[in-house]
């Protein structure tokens, strides 16, 4: 069984004009619900085995302040500039050639790539979850996903079903 945990950054701040998109910190709504994203992930026990985070500064902030307290020492984090504005095509393509020795894998990234990836990954349903993520994948939201694969090297389109939708502002 494998799991993919796809979040999008929190709301960044704009305050500073002379930033590039690039060094955009989180603002002070993004950083609350990064608190509620994480309370919901430690309520739930979820700990990624594998962690893939655009090294853009609101993700990276955002990745820190939902996972920086509960990472345990084997997990792997990479944060990487690819990521940063990459299409859903590289990130499955991340997936497929992930090692498959971990199971539980969390990718913080932008719009929309996010959530392309978790539409190109979901088999279509009429599950108000999918037709949610469909719809808006708001700041700060993760999409739960889960598959029988046993190898991510096996990974298709439409394998995983959309098991969760977490929103911040329903926390």
């Amino acid at each position: 069984m494998k799991h993919l945990y796809l979040l999008r950054h929190a709301k960044s701040s704009w305050d500073d004009p002379s930033l590039t998109d690039f060094e955009r910190p989180l603002s002070k709504r993004g950083k609350n619900n990064c608190n509620k994203i994480e309370t919901f992930l430690s309520q739930k026990k979820i700990i990624p085995d594998i962690s893939y985070v655009s090294s853009a500064r609101r993700t990276v902030d955002t990745f820190n302040l939902v996972l920086g307290k509960t990472l345990r020492t084997s997990s792997k984090v990479v944060f990487s500039k690819k990521l940063y504005l990459c299409d859903q095509i590289y990130l499955f393509d991340l997936i497929k050639n992930t090692e498959n020795n971990y199971s539980n894998l969390l990718i913080v990234n932008h719009e929309p790539t996010i959530r392309n990836l978790t539409i190109d990954l979901s088999a279509p349903s009429q599950d108000e979850k999918y037709l949610n993520i469909k719809n808006k994948f708001p700041t700060g939201s993760l999409a739960i996903l889960k598959s029988d694969l046993k190898d991510w090297s096996e990974l298709k389109y439409n394998s995983f079903k959309v098991t969760d939708f977490v929103r911040p502002r329903f926390l």
